[in-house]
């Protein structure tokens, strides 16, 4: 790691991908979502909005943030919806999408509150 100071208004062409470690958990994470077929895990997939506004986030990218958080000790969805903002790796894992935390609750509700 690189213990010399720098100047935080110095711009630098650096990716969210260049703070995450290779071999992070939420690498492991990301390839395992991306992998699954959510409707053979009981996941319902939402039909895109009528009315053109985008969703704040898609199925794949909750369950991320949730299997993430289980293991973060992210213990309520308020702290989810905070990491999306605070934290480098959810930001990465999310890929800069910031969902309310009604959102991944009512995710939560329906697709994994049997889980629990």
């Amino acid at each position: 790691m690189n213990s010399k100071r720098i100047d935080r208004g110095q711009i630098r062409f650096m990716t969210l991908d260049d703070f995450i470690e290779k071999k992070s958990f939420v690498r492991v994470v990301d390839l395992f979502v991306e992998a699954l077929d959510l409707k053979s895990v009981g996941i319902k997939e939402k039909e895109p909005a009528r009315t053109g506004r985008p969703r704040s986030a898609e199925e794949k990218d909750l369950l991320k943030l949730i299997i993430y958080g289980a293991r973060n000790q992210l213990d309520s969805c308020r702290d989810m919806e905070r990491a999306c903002r605070k934290d480098i790796e959810v930001m990465w894992l999310m890929n800069g999408l910031k969902p309310k935390h009604s959102v991944i609750s009512a995710f939560d509700k329906e697709n994994l509150e049997h889980m629990h």
